[in-house]
């Protein structure tokens, strides 16, 4: 925790029991939308997340999480675990102060702030444990961790109904492999697309070809400007498509339910 207080959080608020729903109460509300929170327990950080749609307008999805939401759902069962053997976890943030600019171009502290602390504090409420969301860089790629292997399922398929997300037709389209998507274990889906897909930091099975393996990703709508998905692959997807197309070529997208996709050579 004095990493924290050194950079300026400060406890603004704690979550409680409550007939066996966890209740959130805040005694500080910054002015500024865009902020960074943590929730600890003693002196351990649990949990780190940023918002730009206010603090208290996001603690309400952690504790009111609708049947979609995978990440407010599973946060919402760390918090209900932990209050039932402690009284209350505290929430630390820090506010975004607007006073960083490099020329004319604003530095986000938000942003940058919550990559490297889930990199280096390891918080294990964030799912992707050391693995920083975001655009994965050359710099950070060697720290992220690889997503494990796992057979391929046969819910994996073409036909896979729909998980509660809403209607489901499994488009298949191709996306063209530029210098971003061959290196760095990343893949976006446009717009066109973008409603077949989860949501933000919500699990997606990759597989890896028509018959092959699958590896655990996730999705990423904070990268793109227009909060549509980025799948999240990491060194095996990179690995797997530098094995297997070219620079500028082509792979097929199938995307078969809300959290699984396959890619294979375009037919």
């Amino acid at each position: 925790m004095e990493r924290l207080v050194e950079i300026g959080f400060q406890k603004v608020g704690f979550w409680r029991a409550d007939n066996g729903h966890a209740r959130c109460a805040l005694h500080i509300i910054f002015d500024s939308p865009h902020t960074l929170y943590a929730f600890v327990l003693g002196d351990q950080v649990q949990y780190v997340g940023k918002t730009s749609r206010g603090l208290k307008a996001r603690m309400d999805g952690y504790q009111k999480p609708g049947v979609s939401q995978s990440t407010n759902i599973r946060v919402n069962r760390h918090i209900l675990d932990e209050l039932q053997r402690v009284s209350t976890v505290d929430i630390w943030a820090i506010s975004d102060s607007d006073d960083l600019q490099k020329g004319c171009f604003r530095i986000n502290l938000v942003d940058g702030l919550e990559a490297d602390m889930i990199r280096q504090l390891n918080p294990p409420w964030n799912k992707m444990g050391v693995e920083v969301p975001g655009e994965v860089t050359s710099s950070t790629s060697a720290n992220r961790q690889e997503a494990s292997t796992v057979p391929a399922s046969p819910a994996v398929t073409a036909s896979a109904q729909s998980d509660g997300e809403g209607p489901y037709s499994a488009p298949t389209f191709q996306l063209q492999l530029g210098v971003a998507y061959f290196n760095q274990g990343f893949l976006n889906i446009g717009v066109a697309y973008e409603r077949y897909i989860g949501g933000d930091r919500a699990p997606v099975t990759i597989q890896l070809g028509p018959n092959g393996p699958a590896i655990d990703g996730w999705i990423n709508r904070t990268a793109n400007g227009n909060n549509t998905p980025r799948i999240m692959g990491g060194k095996m997807l990179t690995d797997w498509i530098q094995a297997r197309f070219k620079l500028k070529g082509w792979v097929q997208v199938e995307t078969l339910n809300h959290h699984a996709i396959r890619l294979s050579p375009p037919k």
